[in-house]
């Protein structure tokens, strides 16, 4: 009530057209303030409710509320002071949207901050039964609308954080790469999804003889396929792309394998029969020396 005696004070100092209303001795007197006779334009000061569509200041059970005027007006707080304004400073919330503020800033409702192309969207949506969600969205570069394409928020329905732009972490220039991370990563598991090298089992598979293998390696420097170090080092890699390139060399090699353990067992074959003809020699010399000695 001491906020509404002050208000009394000051209004009553500024001058201008004014009446009482209302039985002062009830605890539901109020002052009418206007800028002429007619009142039509007329500032409610006190009293127990608003009871007017006019601009007012009142309470109700102990609560100060301030209100304009019905049909489209607005209530202004600093309008043309640069000075700062401070709001619940010894504690509480402020509600927005809301009478009661479950935290120091509670809005209900979509928000809107900083201007021009920085402004900034913070809203929610719900499309269906399975598409509700939090996201914050930037202004278009021409600052001709919101930039959906940039979406990022919180999916209620996956129980999940998103973002629909590229993103970077540790640098502020991911380029075209979803995610660009300058830095180390240490993960429990990396599941890439890409094409794979099973293609050098196919019958038409052009493999590479190891004759071929052994010039092109001394010509570049490293194997077919596979990028040199100066490449590396310029460009990098691409995780899923190296790996199927490692497979292609892995399945190759066991192809080499397999000829080669053919041609083994092709040398052990041989060996076993020119094994059983030497034994056979050996067995016809002896025969043959003791046939000598018995003619002898």
């Amino acid at each position: 009530m001491k906020s509404i005696t002050i208000l009394l004070c000051l209004f009553s100092l500024l001058g201008g057209y004014s009446q009482t209303t209302g039985n002062p001795n009830t605890g539901d007197a109020y002052l009418l303030f206007g800028p002429n006779t007619s009142w039509s334009q007329y500032l409610k000061v006190g009293g127990n409710g608003r009871g007017t569509t006019n601009a007012s200041v009142v309470t109700t059970n102990g609560n100060l509320h301030l209100d304009s005027k019905n049909g489209g007006y607005s209530t202004y707080i600093n309008h043309y002071s640069q000075g700062n304004t401070f709001l619940n400073p010894q504690g509480g919330n402020v509600g927005i949207g809301t009478s009661n503020a479950g935290a120091k800033l509670d809005v209900n409702g979509n928000i809107t901050f900083l201007t021009g192309a920085e402004k900034m969207y913070w809203g929610s949506k719900h499309t269906g039964g399975t598409d509700h969600r939090n996201y914050l969205a930037p202004r278009l570069a021409d600052n001709s609308g919101w930039d959906w394409s940039q979406e990022f928020g919180y999916h209620f329905y996956n129980r999940s954080w998103y973002v629909e732009s590229n993103l970077g972490i540790g640098t502020s220039n991911p380029g075209s790469f979803k995610l660009a991370v300058k830095g180390k990563i240490r993960a429990e598991e990396i599941k890439v999804e890409t094409g794979w090298a099973d293609y050098v089992f196919n019958a038409d598979y052009d493999l590479p003889t190891l004759e071929e293998v052994e010039k092109y390696i001394q010509e570049k420097g490293h194997l077919m396929n596979i990028p040199s170090a100066e490449e590396v080092e310029e460009n990098g890699i691409q995780l899923g792309e190296m790996n199927k390139l490692l497979l292609e060399k892995i399945e190759e090699l066991t192809l080499y394998t397999i000829e080669q353990q053919k041609e083994i067992d092709q040398l052990k074959t041989e060996n076993t029969k020119m094994l059983k003809l030497e034994n056979e020699l050996q067995e016809m010399r002896k025969l043959i020396s003791k046939m000598i000695k018995e003619k002898n």
